[in-house]
């Protein structure tokens, strides 16, 4: 339906507590099968914007983060903190493991990976954000010289503006249209 709207590219959040619902254990079946979903889109002939979080906010119960972040000693969540880039890097590499195919450079098609999601508007700790990044950047390893395109807040705003001009294009009616005549 997106493809049939003129859209070309999918947005996907992926929900950290339901792929990690328990520490160490990781759920890619049913609804959590992130590489058949890529494989989908690929399929349809569309490309995509993996966006994993962590913190996704997406008005999902703590944002996407799983609960038992909460019993880890030492915790502090969106910030330059051990535990939680710790916790973060191992979902990741999972989460990096599934979707390695469906990555643009190695024939698939997702474009880029955002991290964080309105982070700007709550922190400006850019220790913790290029953490993150650098979290990416190990766990979506590419086969080609050219690096995954990590998003920060600058480039989402741009992507954003992206959108909106992809929505509004899809909303103008083409030549040839059924709906457009002569």
């Amino acid at each position: 339906m997106a493809k049939a709207m003129g859209l070309n590219t999918i947005f996907s959040y992926l929900y950290w507590h339901q792929i990690e619902p328990h520490q160490g254990q990781f759920n890619f079946t049913c609804n959590n099968d992130i590489a058949a979903w890529f494989q989908e889109i690929q399929n349809a002939g569309m490309k995509a914007v993996l966006r994993p979080g962590t913190y996704i906010c997406g008005e999902r119960d703590w944002s996407g983060l799983p609960g038992w972040l909460t019993q880890i000693s030492g915790m502090k969540i969106r910030s330059n903190n051990s535990p939680f880039l710790t916790a973060s890097g191992n979902y990741l590499a999972k989460v990096g493991a599934q979707l390695h195919g469906a990555l643009n450079s190695n024939g698939g098609p997702i474009l880029m990976v955002q991290i964080e999601n309105e982070y700007g508007y709550v922190g400006n700790d850019h220790t913790y954000t290029n953490a993150l990044s650098n979290l990416i950047k190990t766990n979506f390893p590419t086969r080609s010289s050219t690096p995954m395109m990590v998003a920060n807040r600058e480039l989402s705003k741009v992507v954003r503006y992206l959108v909106l001009c992809l929505s509004l294009m899809a909303q103008t009616p083409k030549m040839g249209s059924p709906y457009v005549t002569k």
